[in-house]
């Protein structure tokens, strides 16, 4: 192979590797704040005043975590970035009923139902381990579908994972 020919495959190989480190921190830090129990900000990316992306944080760790991923995403998609304190979630017992309590039901969930560009998770708290486990158990599945992480929404005894695909 020709010596230009190397180089240009090693420079599409470090591009190629500098966008999977991107999106593995981002995974790394949503299943790190996937063990938060109670809500105090929420960070925004907004393009033309629409939301794109959420970030939810409950303490001052996860809200540093959560600026950054923000700002980093709003770069990344031409778009800014605004956080704001949460109120207190409205319990919705209709969402409650398709709520998923084990990893076995959410996995076959992805599996049959990821179909749209846009897809929601709703993940039982108690799931929600600290570690993150389960839900890199469930994201590996998600990411092999092609979604990618969206924001979350935090509600009382659940959580909503969002997911897009490009």
């Amino acid at each position: 192979m020709h010596p230009s020919g190397c180089k240009r495959n090693i420079q599409e190989t470090l591009a190629n590797i500098k966008t999977t480190m991107k999106y593995l921190y981002i995974l790394i830090t949503i299943i790190f704040l996937s063990s938060c129990k109670k809500q105090c900000e929420v960070c925004e990316v907004l393009k033309n005043e629409q939301m794109i992306e959420q970030y939810e944080s409950c303490d001052e760790e996860g809200m540093k975590a959560s600026k950054s991923i923000c700002k980093e995403m709003a770069k990344l998609q031409d778009s800014e970035c605004k956080c704001h304190k949460k109120d207190k979630p409205k319990k919705d017992t209709k969402l409650e009923q398709n709520v998923l309590t084990t990893i076995e039901d959410a996995r076959s969930y992805v599996t049959e139902s990821f179909n749209e560009k846009e897809e929601t998770l709703m993940i039982s708290d108690e799931l929600n381990d600290a570690m993150g486990l389960n839900m890199a158990i469930i994201g590996d599945g998600i990411l092999k579908k092609g979604y990618m992480p969206n924001g979350f929404e935090q509600k009382d005894g659940y959580r909503i994972y969002k997911y897009k695909k490009e």
